[in-house]
C-alpha cells in the first residue's frame, strides 16, 4: 500500500537512526488484518458502486470484492512516521467499514473502539515520563514539556482536549470560536479540521502571512478566479484564521507547538519539521495500542482485533469486555483518556 506523503516520507541521509518496534504485537495486527474479509450484501455492492461512480475505488464493486477478499490487495505493512499499521483496512473508503468481518465469523460485525479527540487528548497527555517510556528517540522535546507543567495556559487547554461533554470539548471550542470571530458558520466537525490546520501546519510559512491580504485575495477570487482558484485561496484563508484563531485562544500551547517544529531530533522517518508534534503524538499513541492496549486484549483472550490509525475493531460481543481492558491499562498508566465505541 503507498503511503501517504507525510506518513511515507523517505529519509536521504542514511546516517539517521532508526528505531524499530517489530515487536509481536504489529506483527499480530498485521496478520489479523489479512483474515478480514468485506461481506458480498446488496447494501455492500450499492456503496461499492457509489463509490466507484464518485471515483473513490477504481474498480466496479465485483472486482473490488473479489480483489479483496482473495487478498489480491498490497499486505500490511508498519510505517516510518508514527510506526502506524497500514493495509487494506486502512486506506478503504470509510463507508465499507460496517461490512468488515472475520473470515471465521463472518456473522459477528466490527466495533470501533476509539480515544474521543485522539489527536488533541494524546498531545495534552504527553509527559516527559510519557516520552522516556514510549518514544525515547524524540526526548529532545522533553525539557519543552517540563517548563509548561506550570503553565496555566497549557492547563487549559488538557482541560478543554480531555473534556468528553457534548460542546464542551477542544473540537466545540474552537468551532465556537471561529464562528464568533469571523460570523462564519460551524459545526463541530469543523473544530476538527480548525484544530488540525492550526496545529499541523507549518509555522513558518504561516507566521509572515497577513490576514487581511488573505482576506482580499479570497474576496478578489470570489469575483474574478474559477473554481479551482476560489478553492485554493479559501482553503488558504481557512488555514491562515485557524492559525491566528489557535495562537490566541492558548498562546502558550501555540509556542509550545512552535518550538516542536524546530526541533531536529536526528530520527529516521520524521518527514517535515512542521509534523514534529504529530509525530511525536503518533508515536506515543502507537507505542500505547500496540504494545500495551493491543497486547493486554491479546493476553486476555480477545485475539480477534486489528486496528485502523488509533482505533482498535473487535468483535461485536466482546466490545463490552474489550473497553473495560482498555480502561483498566489507561487508568494503570495514569492517563485521563476517554473512549468512545461505536
Amino acid at each position: 500500500m503507498e503511503l501517504t506523503k507525510t506518513e511515507g516520507t523517505k529519509i536521504q541521509n542514511a546516517k539517521k537512526p532508526r528505531v524499530r518496534y517489530e515487536e509481536p504485537y504489529r506483527e499480530f495486527i498485521r496478520e489479523n488484518m489479512d483474515d478480514i474479509v468485506l461481506v458480498d450484501t446488496i447494501e455492500s455492492r450499492q456503496i461499492l458502486s457509489r463509490l466507484y461512480t464518485e471515483g473513490r475505488i477504481r474498480v466496479n464493486a465485483e472486482q473490488y470484492l473479489d480483489m479483496w477478499n482473495n487478498n489480491i490487495f498490497q499486505e500490511a505493512s508498519v510505517d516510518d512516521f508514527g510506526y502506524r499499521v497500514h493495509g487494506p483496512i486502512t486506506s478503504a473508503p470509510r463507508e465499507l467499514r460496517p461490512f468488515m468481518r472475520f473470515k471465521s465469523d463472518t456473522a459477528s460485525p466490527l466495533v470501533e473502539v476509539d480515544f474521543v479527540a485522539s489527536q488533541p487528548s494524546l498531545l495534552a497527555s504527553i509527559t516527559p515520563a510519557l516520552i522516556r517510556r514510549f518514544a525515547p528517540e524524540c526526548a529532545v522535546a522533553i525539557p519543552l514539556f517540563k517548563v509548561m507543567k506550570s503553565n496555566d495556559d497549557w492547563e487549559r487547554y488538557k482541560v478543554k482536549c480531555l473534556d468528553v461533554r457534548v460542546g464542551h470539548g477542544i473540537y466545540d471550542f474552537l468551532a465556537q470560536s471561529y464562528e464568533r470571530e469571523y460570523n462564519v458558520p460551524m459545526i463541530r466537525d469543523d473544530g476538527k479540521s480548525i484544530y488540525y490546520r492550526a496545529c499541523f501546519s507549518n509555522y513558518s510559512g504561516l507566521s509572515h502571512l497577513s490576514l487581511s491580504s488573505s482576506e482580499a485575495e479570497h474576496a478578489w477570487h470570489m469575483v474574478n478566479g474559477n473554481e479551482q482558484t476560489l478553492k485554493r485561496a479559501a482553503s488558504n484563508l481557512f488555514t491562515l484564521r485557524s492559525y491566528h484563531l489557535f495562537k490566541k485562544a492558548f498562546p502558550g500551547v501555540h509556542q509550545l507547538f512552535r518550538n516542536l517544529k524546530r526541533l531536529e531530533w536526528n530520527v529516521e522517518g520524521q518527514g517535515k519539521p512542521h509534523a514534529n508534534n504529530c509525530l511525536l503524538a503518533q508515536r506515543i499513541e502507537s507505542v500505547l495500542i500496540y504494545t500495551i492496549l493491543v497486547r493486554a486484549l491479546a493476553e486476555r483472550g480477545i485475539r480477534k482485533v486489528v486496528t485502523i490509525h488509533d482505533a482498535i475493531f473487535i468483535r461485536h460481543e466482546e466490545a463490552d469486555n474489550a473497553r473495560k481492558i482498555i480502561e483498566q491499562q489507561l487508568r494503570k498508566l495514569r492517563l485521563d483518556l476517554k473512549l468512545k465505541v461505536k
